[in-house]
């Protein structure tokens, strides 16, 4: 996938993680895809952060022509995300801060 042609355009991500009962949970947040030529960044009122490398190869296109396309809010791209909590262990610094606020139930 060429980024130059994902600059502008509107990117979902699809955070897929479990709540605290160990259920499956998900959540989607829209925004938009910039490349600065070096980092493809995800952009949402205020929020930037450069996308990890390794989830660049897991945008998708939406497809135009289906309900899942509501369910992305609409956007043009979407990267499948899966989350996890940090082990009580772990170095912050190698973690991407991202703003994104997951509401719960």
């Amino acid at each position: 996938m060429d980024l130059n042609d994902l600059n502008g355009k509107t990117l979902t991500l699809l955070v897929i993680g479990e709540d605290e009962n160990g259920e499956d949970d998900w959540a989607v947040f829209r925004g938009t895809a910039r490349w600065d030529g070096t980092d493809l960044h995800f952009v949402r009122n205020g929020v930037d952060f450069a996308v990890p490398a390794d989830a660049i190869e897991r945008i998708r296109p939406v497809p135009v022509d289906s309900e899942v396309r509501s369910i992305l809010l609409n956007a043009e791209y979407y990267i499948p995300l899966s989350i996890g909590p940090l082990p009580d262990n772990a170095d912050e610094s190698e973690f991407i801060k991202t703003g994104l606020k997951w509401q719960t139930k």
